[in-house]
This record gives C-alpha cells, structure tokens and sequence, in this order.
C-alpha cells in the first residue's frame, strides 16, 4: 500500500511541477510575442497537485512502523491466512456444538413415544 501511495505521490509532483514549468513557460511566451496558449494555466491546478501529493507521501509516512515501510512477505501472508483458518475453524465448531446441544434438549423435552 506504501508503494502505490509513493507512486502516486511521485507522478502527482511531477505533474504538479509540469504544470507548473508550463505555467512559467507561457508567462514567458506571452512576453516575448508568442502566443501559442489559448489560456493561461491555473496555478490551481499546480497546487491542488501538489496538496495531493503531500497527502499521498503523508499517508505514506503513517502507515510506516519504526521508520521502515511495511512489506507483506510471502511468509507473514501465510501466517495470516493460517490464522483466519484457524478463526473460521473455530467457530464452525463453536456453531456446530451449540446447534447439537439445541437438538438434544428438543430431544429430550420431546414426551415419550415420539
């Protein structure tokens, strides 16, 4: 999850600072008498990109433990799979039992004969 969210904080800086070089680029474009832009960019747009992709890099940051990103490894998956087995296995049993102590009371509350 902390990859993807470097990854799109990566691409959203870089297209916040193109944007933002673009920005630059027509300012001087349109100084020098050449006028190829329908429009002037919005440096909204520069910073909304650049306000997302701090907050990408942010949760990045608070999903690390003691300064290290956390990466599932094949073996922590299997560990974790193991344990929600084990979970389901459990309660299958927990409900199994309690649906055979439920049979045995109708039984024996049943009259005699039946």
């Amino acid at each position: 999850m902390q990859g993807l969210l470097i990854a799109m904080a990566a691409a959203l800086l870089l297209l916040a600072g193109y944007s933002w070089g673009r920005a630059a680029g027509y300012d001087q474009g349109l100084a020098a008498g050449d006028i190829d832009a329908p429009s002037a960019p919005s440096t909204t747009q520069t910073i909304v990109l650049i306000t997302l992709g701090a907050g990408s890099l942010a949760g990045a940051f608070l999903l690390q433990r003691d300064g290290v990103a956390v990466v599932p490894t094949p073996a922590k998956l299997d560990t974790l799979a193991g344990r929600a087995e084990q979970a389901m296995i459990e309660k299958a049993a927990s409900i199994s039992a309690q649906s055979e102590d439920v049979d045995e009371s109708k039984k024996a509350s049943a009259p005699p004969g039946d």
